[in-house]
């Protein structure tokens, strides 16, 4: 069957997100086994990046990552089992858990961050200033984050 009808264009976005998101997750990743947390995967940033300082509940934590409740206990558990976060009671609900950071935890999301400030820095290099703070405008009004900055 030939491909007549749905031929591709010769370049779209994704073809540059795809690669860059990949990137940033590697930078992410490696930087962290460097450190010592070797245990720590990608899939793991759907619980840290929603984790509420004074702790979130798993429905939540799934609703917010977009992920299935069954996905969200699984990565729990392995960080849990990792010393990098607790579960500990619901001072609303007493019969509800909240999901919360171990120490450990804040110490791996602070190499996360300076993973993050090290790889921006390299494409800031690459773009320049302006245009570097021009990228991260325009993915704030794509994503709709422009209001709140």
């Amino acid at each position: 069957m030939s491909r007549a009808l749905a031929t591709p264009p010769e370049w779209h976005i994704g073809r540059a997100l795809v690669p860059l998101f990949e990137e940033f997750n590697e930078a992410i990743i490696a930087e962290l086994a460097r450190a010592g947390y070797g245990d720590v995967r990608s899939s793991h940033r759907h619980i840290f990046v929603h984790i509420d300082d004074e702790g979130t509940s798993i429905t939540e934590l799934a609703a917010r990552a977009g992920i299935s409740k069954q996905a969200m206990v699984q990565f729990v558990n392995e960080l849990q089992a990792g010393g990098y976060v607790v579960r500990v009671p619901d001072r609303h609900d007493g019969r509800s858990k909240l999901v919360r950071t171990t120490n450990k935890g804040e110490r791996a999301l602070q190499v996360s961050w300076r993973a993050i400030a090290a790889l921006e820095a390299r494409w800031e290099t690459k773009l320049g200033p302006r245009r570097m703070a021009a990228l991260r405008k325009a993915l704030r009004e794509l994503t709709g984050e422009d209001a709140a900055q």
